[in-house]
């Protein structure tokens, strides 16, 4: 743990502390209850049960045991199952990957350093994404914007984060599964709250306009879509037109991106697919972001517990 996770923890202990008031069992959820899952003894990957469907979760060697849980609760509830795809952020130990082999075996685990080398005929095809991936190969958010897009062949693509805990099946994956032309679908939710940066979730492009106001509100927590629905085109355009000389740009391309190129966009209904709300019957999934992080351990693994031991 370096000096910045420390301190990202010590803030999560303090807000436990003066918005919770739950310091221990913060502390016993997040040092205990989270590590019990390395104990669990059947593996988590269930067999492939959608040909359609692409599975992508991004992340590095400090989130890998909250990843067993966010993977863990989507295999134990959803009847959708796809190919499965680890993007790396290039932190991933040597025991890292080995956990992750033990609990999904049929996995693809990606290196972003190995990327361009592996899938380098599937970047050929487009040759102005590649160009801008190289030139931007260390920004990780970027990563998650492009690579699902290059290295799936399937063509439904389901993107989340590993905040996310899913508490039954998504009814919409299903449909979207069953039809020709589906729709494309993020969560929403994001709002410039007290004490954020005021340019959350905006991007700046080359010509001094920044993302329209009406793209700011969808989260990245869950992204579904459909290829049709993220023409190559569209996807160029819009790396080409944004300024990486911002750091607001740097960190909202991905988020920003898929808001503006996807096409037939839709929100997932936020009763069921939420980010304030506490996890009851109508809640499919709840994306615990950085504000609710507190809430990953204290509401969302107890639950996410039981739903795992329940299921084997």
């Amino acid at each position: 743990m370096n000096m910045q996770d420390v301190k990202r923890e010590l803030f999560q202990i303090r807000k436990a502390w003066s918005t919770y008031h739950n310091t221990l069992h913060y502390l016993r959820s997040r040092f205990v209850l989270s590590r019990s899952i390395l104990r669990y003894s059947h593996v988590l990957e269930k067999s492939e049960t959608a040909a359609r469907l692409s599975m992508h979760v991004m992340l590095g060697h400090p989130h890998v045991i909250m990843a067993l849980w966010s993977l863990g609760s989507y295999y134990a509830v959803a009847r959708d199952i796809g190919r499965l795809f680890i993007h790396s952020d290039g932190t991933l130990t040597d025991n890292d990957r080995k956990l992750l082999v033990r609990f999904f075996p049929h996995a693809t685990v990606i290196d972003p350093t190995q990327v361009l080398a592996r899938y380098r005929d599937a970047f050929d095809r487009f040759p102005r994404l590649k160009a801008f991936r190289l030139a931007h190969r260390n920004n990780f958010f970027l990563t998650k914007l492009i690579d699902p897009w290059i290295v799936s062949e399937r063509d439904i693509r389901l993107i989340f984060d590993i905040d996310v805990l899913w508490y039954k099946n998504s009814d919409i994956i299903s449909h979207v599964l069953e039809e020709d032309h589906p729709h494309s679908f993020m969560m929403t939710g994001i709002q410039k709250e007290q004490g954020s940066h005021a340019w959350i979730n905006t991007v700046y492009f080359k010509d001094g306009s920044s993302l329209p106001p009406a793209y700011t509100v969808y989260n990245g927590g869950i992204m579904l879509y459909h290829k049709d629905n993220m023409p190559e085109e569209r996807l160029s355009d819009y790396v080409e037109r944004v300024d990486m000389t911002r750091p607001e740009s740097q960190h909202w391309i991905e988020q920003s991106g898929y808001a503006s190129v996807m096409q037939d966009l839709q929100v997932l209904p936020p009763e069921a697919y939420t980010i304030k709300g506490k996890v009851g019957d109508a809640v499919t999934a709840r994306h615990y972001t950085g504000p609710r992080r507190v809430e990953f351990y204290t509401e969302g693994l107890p639950k996410a517990r039981e739903i795992l031991w329940n299921t084997t």
